[in-house]
């Protein structure tokens, strides 16, 4: 089976890796995300932080938010 991964990231004023993903054909099952740098990996998250932006537009169920603090700095 293939899955269509959707989703945003980006970077909070804090540090943060924020951002949203999902499969767009299997949206009940919450995502890890790893965030990645050069190779390392310096977090990760279950995407199941609920947003209501999502579940305003009708993607998902609204609970595939992730936050991620990142184990140390990085380059932008």
């Amino acid at each position: 089976m293939s899955h269509v991964l959707k989703g945003w990231a980006g970077v909070s004023a804090h540090g943060y890796i924020t951002g949203w993903c999902l499969y767009s054909d299997n949206y009940a099952t919450p995502l890890e995300v790893e965030f990645l740098v050069d190779g390392e990996t310096l977090g990760t998250a279950v995407a199941d932080d609920f947003r209501q932006h999502l579940l305003d537009r009708g993607v998902g169920t609204g609970f595939h938010g992730f936050r991620i603090k990142p184990s140390k700095d990085y380059p932008p």
